[in-house]
């Protein structure tokens, strides 16, 4: 009856060990500000993902499987409003193009139906567009605003389970870097478009070509500099993290050594121990970074879903547009919807730059 009991010792011991890991990384966790973190979701995110919390047992694919439903389920009411404002611009396009059938275009440069044509485009889409703006901005802003207070917390993590060198390096950079480089491209990419869009406008007005290859240069310009932005980025914090990476694994080793041989009993001891407190501290820090991923892709979920239908809309407009309309209406469409895009780059950018950030916070001290 002994032996029998001896046997269950090790299942004790293992389970005794699980309690305490557990309860270890409960205690690091608590270290950290999360109630903060979470009240700073933005709810549209909270809504789509069910509910946020900084959890190390979060099941990620049950969450990104309830952004997925959640988004699916808003996206019938943008397709409705693409397709609404599809159909007014297809009809303006039909009765400009009947009108300028019955009535030609005569020997004027500005022909009456395209200039009421324009007009009527205008009235229809220019509200629109402005409301995009604004949603771009203010997902941008939420954004960089939850990410100010993930960015420390993560860092701090990451510092915890051994990489003091790496997040000392990377922390102060990473912060300002983001703050700077998400309001540089939001300063500039939302006026652009204002500007893309007048300049479409003008130029359909006007008939000045030189319009229509200015607002194409503009694009051309936002373009490169968010790609641009991108990959020096996500280039620098590749070959910093290569050399401080290197720096910490040698640090670690040398403390290490240094226990165990100054202390042979204990020193040995207080390693083992050390290595289950930094293997805590990368759960914690694995935890704050998938959740902070979650957070990023489900606010960005809505002006993507929002803007990109409506660019597709704004596209198969344009295409209609060209068929039974005046070629410079089509392109005033057209302009608009490039516009739009201009918009989903600069959503796009800032939401990979921060994830890039992120994920830069996650790998400080390796994978648990």
């Amino acid at each position: 009856m002994g032996y029998r009991r001896l046997l269950f010792l090790p299942l004790l011991f293992l389970l005794s060990l699980s309690a305490a890991a557990a309860d270890r990384v409960g205690c690091q966790l608590a270290q950290f500000d999360t109630a903060g973190l979470e009240a700073a979701v933005p709810d549209g995110a909270r809504e789509l993902l069910d509910g946020a919390a900084v959890d190390p047992g979060t099941d990620v694919s049950e969450k990104l499987g309830a952004l997925i439903r959640n988004a699916a389920a808003q996206s019938g009411e943008y397709l409705r409003q693409g397709l609404l404002a599809a159909v007014r611009l297809a009809g303006i396009a039909a009765l400009c193009g009947i009108a300028q059938t019955l009535i030609g275009s005569g020997d004027s440069k500005l022909p009456v139906v395209t200039v009421a044509g324009s007009a009527a485009v205008a009235a229809v889409t220019l509200a629109d567009a402005n409301a995009f703006c604004r949603l771009a901005g203010a997902t941008i802003g939420e954004m960089n605003v939850f990410s100010k207070l993930l960015l420390p917390v993560l860092l701090s993590a990451g510092a915890a389970s051994g990489a003091a060198v790496t997040a000392a390096s990377r922390a102060p950079v990473l912060l300002f870097l983001c703050d700077a480089v998400i309001t540089m491209l939001h300063g500039f990419v939302v006026p652009a478009v204002y500007c893309h869009l007048a300049l479409t406008l003008a130029q359909t007005v006007s008939g000045e070509e030189s319009l229509g290859k200015i607002a194409a240069m503009l694009k051309t310009c936002v373009s490169t500099i968010l790609r641009t932005v991108l990959t020096l980025f996500f280039a620098y914090f590749s070959l910093t993290g290569l050399l401080s990476g290197a720096t910490d694994a040698i640090a670690l080793k040398t403390a290490k050594l240094a226990l165990s041989t100054g202390l042979p009993v204990v020193g040995g001891i207080m390693a083992d121990a050390a290595g289950a407190v930094l293997s805590g501290a990368k759960l914690v820090r694995n935890a704050l970074g998938v959740f902070g991923v979650l957070v990023l892709a489900a606010t960005a979920a809505v002006p993507f879903l929002r803007i990109g239908i409506q660019f597709v809309f704004y596209k198969l407009a344009a295409a209609f547009s060209s068929l039974c309309a005046d070629a410079a209406l089509a392109k005033l469409v057209d302009g608009i919807g490039e516009s739009l895009g201009l918009l989903l780059g600069l959503c796009g950018a800032c939401t990979l730059l921060l994830l890039i950030a992120v994920f830069t916070g996650m790998t400080i001290g390796g994978f648990a």
